[in-house]
């Protein structure tokens, strides 16, 4: 005979296990900060190579232009604005990664403390059940 109660705490572990698994399990591998700081420094690199790809790609699209047409002075002044939107791209990339992975480490550790609830009710009921069949 199906034991319905069985059935519908080990329906709703699969379903937490499977919605959240791979957020759960990652989160769920490091301290809150630790994963904070992971999530911002893979940002950070991402950053700075996409950056650094993109005015790779404008200087050689434009080298001839850039060294030719501009004054030494005016070099400087470039690489200054080149480096101001750098940075302030980067402070905002740091800003959102710590907002966004601070909210997921929260959901996620949530998610894990519903999950290992479930399973505890789970294994509450199998000795419930290995109780009453050593009573009968």
């Amino acid at each position: 005979m199906i034991d319905e109660e069985k059935v519908r705490l080990m329906t709703k572990a699969e379903m937490i296990q499977k919605k959240d698994r791979r957020a759960t399990v990652t989160a769920g591998s490091f301290f809150g900060s630790d994963y904070v700081a992971f999530q911002v420094i893979k940002g950070v690199i991402g950053v700075i190579i996409v950056f650094m790809l993109v005015m790779a790609g404008l200087f050689l699209v434009n080298a001839e232009d850039i060294l030719t047409k501009f004054a030494l002075d005016e070099l400087y002044q470039l690489i200054k604005v080149v480096i101001i939107i750098f940075l302030s791209i980067l402070v905002v990339t740091i800003i959102l990664t710590v907002l966004v992975y601070t909210s997921s480490y929260w959901k996620a550790r949530d998610g894990r403390g519903e999950y290992r609830a479930c399973l505890k009710k789970l294994e509450n009921y199998y000795k419930n059940q290995e109780q009453e069949q050593n009573e009968g």
